[in-house]
């Protein structure tokens, strides 16, 4: 991949790992074919990763899924910026138990397949913005876009996201809702474009 001068593959586990950290900062990797995420920064807080790609990572022990392109679970003050993700078993980009995140100009396309479009059983989701019972997430979204991934471009689950300038087309469902009352989300200045089944779905919360 030109540009990236450095390169992490095969990978039994994930391509680059950080946990309990504070500070770290990634720039400049080409991460891909793991059994695990292309980047994972478990419980960490206040790291950022830039300027990198990720791509054909897939758990064959648990049909797809925790293979992130990037992975933001437990900690805190994350930012991820100007990078791609491709061909992810679980998500491109996800924010599930990561509270004030940040994530801007990246482009998250066909997780959920395999290279060639082969659809598997992994979440298939481009950017999970938050989730899992929890108000206190405010992660932030702006200027990315989720191409053609097999389930949800951005879904915010159960927790409190917002996105600003993004861009869905050609996934099943292009951006939605908390499927809780309990979190602050919203969309803004947001295009849903040909995604299969809805561009927006509200879930069962009032739209913010």
């Amino acid at each position: 991949w030109p540009g990236y001068p450095i390169e992490l593959r095969n990978s039994a586990g994930g391509g680059f790992r950080t946990r309990l950290t504070t500070g770290v900062k990634v720039f400049y990797v080409h991460s891909h074919n793991h059994e695990g995420s292309s980047f994972n920064m478990r419980e960490a807080n206040n790291w950022e990763v830039g300027y990198s790609a990720g791509w054909s990572v897939y758990s064959t022990v648990n049909g797809g899924e925790s293979a992130d392109g990037l992975a933001g679970a437990g900690g805190t003050g994350g930012v991820v910026h100007d990078c791609f993700f491709a061909w992810c078993g679980d998500d491109g980009v996800d924010f599930i138990t990561g509270s004030n995140m940040t994530c801007y100009n990246t482009i998250v396309y066909q997780s959920g397949f395999f290279q060639g479009r082969i659809p598997h059983t992994g979440n298939g989701n481009g950017f999970k913005m938050s989730g899992v019972n929890s108000s206190t997430h405010n992660n932030l979204f702006y200027n990315c876009i989720a191409y053609d991934n097999r389930v949800v471009g951005f879904t915010c689950n159960t927790g409190s996201a917002k996105a600003y300038n993004c861009t869905a087309i050609k996934n099943h469902i292009g951006f939605t809702g908390n499927s809780s009352p309990n979190g602050v989300w919203g969309f803004k200045n947001c295009v849903g474009y040909n995604n299969t089944s809805n561009n927006y779905y509200p879930g069962n919360s009032t739209p913010a």
